[in-house]
């Protein structure tokens, strides 16, 4: 969660800037400025959440390649949710799916919100993805050049934030447009270089104590060691989810679980005392490789899901490592 002394005093520099002062735009007025800015758009009422006034999804026609417009168009699906022409404005740059929400950093400023659903993620894809146009480059030309237009509406500070690969979209844009963002609020922002980070493993071999540690990597040669009777826990439990690994085995399902384990462990925040020891039961050490990995991950709805995010992150980089961008630019 963000330190809310920081944002005491970033909401006392916007409030100096006049910028939180409610200024109301009748629903329907409001509607068409959105119209007049985005003409070819579908845009639709939602329900309003929290603080707003008014809330839209907007289905823009957005270039696949900024570089060349010839190449057609994709339905890009924006939350927009407005609450004062004068108050300032949260940008969430989601990494992923977009689902319509209240992120903290909106309500705590009484902001309007801007969330965008990344390029061929959730509904923002065409039927056939065009890979060649999933980079990072094109999808910060997506949001440079829907924030150029909400300017227009949104003359205020501007503010950037987002989570995970959201958090990395966050610091990729600031990197390439330091002007179109006040101030940027990335919450997680793992940057990476390279298909596999060696500093994931150095993490993973000194986090902790050295006793809990041993016990995770006991606690994974167990699972494998009875791998046939843990396998028949997983796809118990498939079925009752009604899950289906074709695209991923169940089989590999339960070895990349376990290859995940560590990493989600101190992700997550794993308790050494809760790891079940040897003596264990397949459904009991099923159960909590289950609760802090999750084999629904594997599974092919997950994978359908992610299959863009899997597409972007194994591309190597074509820039010098440590910089702002992703693997795939």
């Amino acid at each position: 969660m963000l330190n809310y002394t920081k944002l005491l005093f970033l909401a006392g520099i916007l409030t100096a800037c006049g910028t939180l002062k409610n200024q109301s735009t009748l629903p329907d007025e409001f509607q068409a400025q959105l119209e007049q800015l985005f003409p070819d758009a579908v845009i639709t009422k939602m329900d309003i959440e929290g603080h707003f006034e008014q809330s839209y999804q907007v289905e823009l026609n957005q270039l696949l390649d900024h570089n060349d417009p010839d190449a057609g168009t994709f339905k890009q699906y924006v939350y927009l949710s407005h609450f004062s022409a004068t108050a300032p404005t949260v940008l969430v740059t989601e990494g992923y799916a977009a689902y319509p929400g209240k992120y903290e950093l909106s309500e705590y400023l009484e902001a309007n919100q801007v969330m965008v659903e990344y390029r061929f993620y959730g509904k923002s894809k065409p039927d056939s993805i065009p890979w060649e146009y999933l980079t990072n480059d094109q999808a910060i030309e997506d949001y440079h050049t829907l924030v150029a237009k909400l300017k227009t509406l949104y003359p205020g500070k501007w503010l950037s934030t987002g989570i995970s690969k959201g958090g990395e979209t966050v610091l990729i844009y600031e990197s390439k447009y330091p002007e179109d963002i006040d101030v940027a609020v990335p919450y997680v922002a793992p940057l990476i270089d390279t298909r596999e980070d060696p500093r994931t493993d150095e993490h993973i071999n000194s986090v902790g104590t050295a006793k809990c540690r041993t016990k995770i990597i006991r606690f994974q040669r167990s699972i494998l060691e009875n791998r046939e009777a843990v396998l028949k826990e997983v796809k118990k439990y498939a079925d009752e989810k009604k899950m289906t690994f074709k695209e991923v085995s169940v089989e590999e399902a339960l070895e990349y679980a376990v290859l995940e384990f560590p990493f989600s462990f101190w992700q997550w925040g794993g308790t050494c005392a809760d790891i079940p020891g040897d003596s264990a039961t397949p459904l009991e050490k099923f159960n909590y490789i289950n609760k802090i990995v999750g084999i629904h991950f594997y599974n092919d709805a997950t994978y359908e899901r992610m299959l863009p995010s899997y597409y972007q992150h194994s591309r190597l980089p074509a820039s010098p490592p440590c910089t702002f961008f992703l693997a795939g630019e």
